[in-house]
């Protein structure tokens, strides 16, 4: 019989340990009440920051807001290339509208002022086909009568020959009883890339509305004040007419300022309007704008005189008043001066043009000098206003 040796009972018990050790870590790792929730992804509207921005720090973040917040123009299919197409256009939908008020008048007075809401346009018109002209049609017009106690009327023009007016609709209000009227709406001249190209009549009124500001400021520099001037109606309280108060900006930066327009109405012009002034240097610089009616030359030396005289005998009436005082000398700046800015756009000048001098010995004699015409050289020759307070002569050196 053969004999065998019997089995050991430590092996198996040997290698049950690194199974166990195993199976241990697998269950701690699988069951640890402490294991992270699995990622989910961001949501920049609701995840707070990961970090708190220093105490002070206000600059937008880049990412999130975009650094340029100037209004870019926008193409605009419909819109005329010139601006004498434009005012053509608008002359025939106004004439087009006030045709259908004239009879929308009469139809209402020979209804014993009665008022029908079911009229239309071609129902009112005695000869609809008045309506057609070069660039609309009897289609692109219409009326309403909102409801009320007052006949009121609304003729609008939506479109031209069946295409969406590019700056929108052209509104006329009209109240029957009593005859009054708006009209509301325009179509602007644009260039290929959007940009408004404005009359000459436009850039006549922000030459008036800016050089006014530039002046203002002007004289609080001198005066030392500081202007603090957010808005264009810190400086001046001219009326805008064609343009909103949002159209202006006043951008200080140091000792040099930038008054300007870029738009009207919120719509992007082509040819942005500047005033830039630079203190340090005493230079003032104007953007380039295809106009001549914007910041134009003085047109002659008489003009000039004609219209600066009165302002500039108050002047040299006053630096005479300041050197009369005990102990005052013979400089006087334009600080100490009470004007305005009527004292400078009658000459169409400004204050940095203006050189103040003062004789030195008696008789008095104060002369008023202007070389150029905000930082332009005049196209004539130098204007210089003599004024002798005590002999009672104030008038322009000859050539």
């Amino acid at each position: 019989m053969a004999n065998f040796k019997p089995r050991s009972t430590k092996l198996p018990i040997l290698l049950a340990i690194p199974l166990l050790a195993l199976l241990g870590v697998a269950a701690f790792l699988l069951f640890d009440p402490s294991d992270p929730e699995p990622p989910t992804p961001p949501n920049p509207g609701l995840n707070e920051p990961e970090f708190e921005p220093p105490l002070g720090n206000t600059e937008p973040d880049p990412l999130v807001v975009d650094p340029n917040t100037i209004l870019r123009p926008e193409p605009r299919p419909g819109a005329p290339e010139s601006v004498e197409l434009a005012d053509a256009i608008l002359e025939e939908a106004w004439t087009a509208m006030r045709q259908i008020r004239a009879r929308l008048e009469l139809k209402y007075k020979y209804a014993d002022y009665t008022l029908d809401r079911s009229w239309t346009v071609s129902g009112v018109m005695r000869r609809p086909e008045k309506l057609n002209g070069t660039y609309f049609g009897i289609e692109d017009f219409s009326v309403v009568f909102p409801e009320g106690d007052d006949p009121f009327a609304e003729i609008t023009c939506r479109s031209r020959k069946g295409q969406k007016l590019p700056d929108g609709n052209l509104i006329m209000t009209l109240n029957l009883r009593n005859g009054e009227c708006t009209e509301a709406g325009t179509i602007y001249a644009r260039s290929a890339g959007g940009g408004v190209l404005l009359p000459d009549d436009h850039y006549r009124a922000l030459t008036n509305v800016l050089q006014r500001a530039a002046i203002s400021h002007m004289i609080r520099h001198s005066k030392g004040v500081t202007p603090n001037a957010g808005t264009i109606e810190d400086l001046t309280s001219i009326r805008y007419q064609r343009f909103s108060s949002q159209d202006f900006h006043v951008q200080e930066s140091g000792y040099s300022v930038t008054l300007g327009c870029h738009s009207i109405q919120g719509e992007p012009l082509e040819y942005p309007c500047e005033i830039v002034i630079d203190y340090n240097s005493g230079r003032i610089v104007l953007s380039k704008v295809p106009s001549h009616d914007w910041m134009p030359l003085p047109a002659s030396k008489q003009d000039f005189e004609d219209s600066g005289d009165w302002y500039l005998r108050q002047m040299v009436e006053q630096v005479s008043q300041l050197i009369g005082q005990e102990g005052h000398s013979r400089q006087v700046t334009l600080k100490e001066l009470s004007v305005n800015d009527w004292f400078f756009v009658s000459c169409n000048a400004c204050p940095m043009d203006l050189t103040i001098s003062v004789s030195a010995a008696d008789p008095l004699v104060v002369t008023l000098e202007f070389k150029t015409s905000w930082g332009r050289p005049l196209p004539f020759k130098t204007v210089r206003f003599v004024g002798e307070p005590g002999k009672d002569r104030y008038g322009f050196e000859q050539d």
